[in-house]
Order: structure tokens, then sequence, then C-alpha cells
């Protein structure tokens, strides 16, 4: 379980290994990855995709 605190750093772990590609973010993120998409998803939401926006994606 995700505390409050920890949400944001999974987003960005979500991020850095499946958006970028980065293996070890993703070994971290590897039991969280749907709540990380899902945070990622929530944060996007709420400031018009700014989060993900620059980020190259393949």
């Amino acid at each position: 379980m995700l505390t409050k605190e920890s949400q944001t750093m999974c987003a960005v772990a979500f991020i850095r290994g499946y958006l970028l590609g980065e293996e070890r973010s993703k070994k971290l993120i590897e039991k969280y990855k749907r709540q990380g998409e899902k945070i990622t998803e929530q944060i996007n939401n709420a400031n018009g995709g700014m989060f993900t926006r620059n980020i190259a994606t393949i």
C-alpha cells in the first residue's frame, strides 16, 4: 500500500520506467505499475497534462 506521501514518487518512477524505459525504475515500480499509471493519469487530469507533456515516447 502506498502512503499519501509516496504517490507522486510512484508516478515519477512509472514515468521513468515505462515511458522512458529506464530499467532500474521499472524494477522498483514493478509491483505498483497499475497504481503508478493511475496516479500519473490523475495528476495529468488535474493539471492539464503538464506532468508528462514533454516526455517523448516511442
